[in-house]
């Protein structure tokens, strides 16, 4: 494999580019996603209180990836990535973090706020991406309601995916969170810098 400079990529850098296709490969397991929210509760406690990387595997070991029990360096590194783009706390040391830094206070708050939000754009604007069950709006990056679309859904089922017995489905709200904030952009903030 040849680096950027024409030069054979290190050890170091073909890890590196092997934990961002993981992180890719689990963002679209997280996206396709549609769970009972008991599965996903125990990781919102971990939003405050920190979590060992080995734990947060375990908890969400519904997505393919994170259920393989081997030690493998790319999953924990994609795991790490997804964590912090999902704003759970990580048990580790500070150096782990260089690459992607945690959300700071501000931001986690802001994300987890807007993680319930429903499009509002008008039908000729918006611009729709679907992940099996759901859609999601390019233009503002929300949700996009199913009745908006004319398509009838039962009160008591998730407004989103139509799935999920509840008004506040943290499938959708966590496949929210990772379509604002997604490993790919905040990697291209750190080239920048």
């Amino acid at each position: 494999m040849r680096c950027v400079a024409n030069r054979n990529m290190c050890h170091g850098c073909s890890l590196e580019q092997i934990k961002q296709c993981r992180t890719k490969q689990l963002e679209l397991e997280m996206m396709q996603l549609t769970v009972d929210n008991h599965v996903l509760a125990p990781l919102l406690e971990h939003r405050r209180i920190p979590i060992t990387i080995q734990r947060f595997r375990s908890l969400l070991s519904c997505l393919p990836t994170l259920s393989k029990k081997a030690r493998d360096d790319s999953i924990f590194g994609a795991a790490r990535f997804l964590a912090n783009g999902l704003g759970i706390k990580l048990i580790d040391k500070p150096s782990a973090n260089v690459l992607d830094e945690s959300l700071s206070q501000t931001q986690y708050k802001q994300l987890w706020r807007t993680a319930t939000f429903y499009c509002k754009c008008s039908l000729d604007q918006r611009k729709t991406i679907n992940y099996e069950t759901r859609s999601l709006c390019l233009e503002c990056s929300y949700l996009i309601h199913r009745n908006s679309m004319n398509i009838p859904i039962p009160f008591t089922l998730c407004p989103s995916c139509n799935m999920i017995e509840s008004w506040e489905c943290l499938s959708c709200q966590f496949v929210s969170i990772i379509h604002q904030n997604p490993y790919s952009s905040r990697y291209e903030r750190f080239l920048q810098t």
